[in-house]
């Protein structure tokens, strides 16, 4: 019995697309996370609690990582006096704890209509606000749609 070849029309360029596959899907990665990172600092900047509006506006997207091995991070990179990233204080709350001046030997605040000075403060912590969960669950259904995009795209080409 002898062999027989099957050739299947567009087989050829399908081999040439999947040997490109790689680099393709890192390219539609990279294109999803920034339109998912652009669509995110905005939204996450509005539902951003506001004393003075620093935290939201240290509002920032990065890609990270190889290109095998890419991730999105999103950061806000509003400091305490200290140096302290003051973010994950409002999302995930503080216990009491005391406040003492750092370039200063006293803290100066206003109560009612009177300047006090102190060299500590008993502060009483804060409840944690989880507004970057919330974003992130208003925002889920869009994201769900540029990963879907990209899924496509991708096997779009690769089927040319």
């Amino acid at each position: 019995m002898t062999q027989q070849k099957f050739e299947f029309e567009g087989a050829r360029d399908l081999a040439t697309n999947l040997e490109g596959a790689a680099t393709l899907i890192k390219g539609e990665l990279n294109k999803a996370l920034r339109k998912i990172g652009k669509m995110m600092v905005p939204a996450l900047k509005q539902n951003t609690p506001r004393a003075a509006g620093k935290l939201a506006n240290s509002t920032r997207f990065q890609i990270t990582g190889s290109p095998a091995d890419q991730k999105l991070e999103i950061r806000q990179g509003a400091r305490t006096p200290a140096g302290d990233f003051y973010g994950s204080f409002v999302r995930l709350g503080t216990k009491p704890h005391e406040i003492r001046p750092v370039n200063a030997k006293a803290l100066a605040f206003t109560i009612g209509n009177r300047l006090v000075f102190a060299k500590v403060v008993k502060h009483p912590g804060t409840k944690a606000n989880p507004y970057h969960v919330d974003t992130l669950k208003e925002k889920q259904s869009e994201i769900q749609a540029v990963v879907t995009d990209a899924g496509i795209n991708v096997a779009a080409k690769i089927t040319r």
